[in-house]
């Protein structure tokens, strides 16, 4: 791994003897940053999902979890897959709190559709994880045809690459 630019970079390097008794050798160099940095995200996903899961096999009532970039506003979502199944939930992608209000539009009860446009934004988490250590927020989904109560809690923590925002979305009527 050689540093370019002050950021640690993968190569490949191989060499060659010409032949069998020369004193030459022709090494050639190749950059395998990208398909690296991409392994390592795919395996973190991996171990996270694996994290996840053993949360949700405790904690049943959580029906998802993200993990989201409060810089940069990407995410990706861990869910049982049960529940979301059929709501065209995004799994992952850029700007969580808009994908999360577009997709939320289609699936939250009416009455509660402009306070949870109103408060579940990156500033309002923000301010509450900085004043009470975490966001926390009620309103109903509609499941089934069915009004679900739901609760989102929202914590940051520090990961390796940063700070995360993780986001459980959990139902509060204990009927599965």
């Amino acid at each position: 791994r050689l540093k370019a630019e002050g950021e640690p970079t993968y190569v490949l390097m191989k060499a060659i003897r010409l032949s069998h008794d020369s004193d030459y050798v022709i090494i050639g160099v190749s950059s395998i940053d990208v398909q690296m940095k991409q392994k390592e995200a795919i395996d973190r996903i991996n171990r996270e999902q694996v994290v996840f899961k053993r949360i949700q096999a405790l904690t049943s009532d959580y029906i998802a979890f993200y993990t989201v970039n409060p810089e940069t506003g990407n995410f990706y979502e861990y869910s049982s897959g049960n529940v979301y199944k059929g709501l065209e939930i995004t799994k992952e992608g850029e700007d969580f709190f808009a994908k999360a209000a577009e997709n939320r539009k289609r699936v939250i009860f009416k009455e509660d559709l402009d306070y949870y446009l109103e408060n579940f934004t990156l500033e309002n988490v923000l301010h509450d994880i900085e004043v009470y250590g975490l966001f926390s927020m009620q309103y109903r989904l509609i499941l089934d045809g069915v009004v679900t109560p739901m609760r989102v809690k929202v914590v940051k923590v520090e990961e390796p690459d940063g700070e995360k925002l993780i986001v459980g979305v959990l139902r509060t009527d204990n009927h599965h």
